[in-house]
């Protein structure tokens, strides 16, 4: 193997999960290590949860009844399905957006 004879020396503990983690290896992948080292680590205050490169957060969810059959869509006229939109901030840039998604109640 070609592994110099310090390679022991550069490990340390994360402040935050107290993982060992080598120099090397570029810090440690818990979540808390992931949201110090952001762009924007005020918004986890809001409710916003970090993936790594995008913050994300439920902004409103409801049930309804379709009055019509959707189009391009499973949704048919008289089904309860439940309407729930995100809001994604990208950490990099700032820039935002919306994602909509449904499913059918039972």
């Amino acid at each position: 193997m070609n592994v110099p004879d310090d390679w022991g020396m550069y490990y340390y503990s994360c402040e935050y999960c107290n993982a060992q983690c080598h120099a090397s290896e570029g810090g440690c992948d818990c979540s808390q290590s992931l949201i110090a080292e952001s762009d924007r680590p005020w918004l986890e205050e809001s409710g916003y949860d970090f993936d790594g490169s995008t913050w994300s957060k439920r902004v409103r969810g409801k049930i309804r009844t379709a009055r019509r059959d959707h189009k391009n869509s499973w949704v048919k006229k008289g089904d309860k399905y439940s309407e729930v939109i995100y809001r994604h901030i990208s950490d990099d840039s700032g820039e935002s957006y919306h994602t909509r998604g449904f499913r059918l109640v039972k």
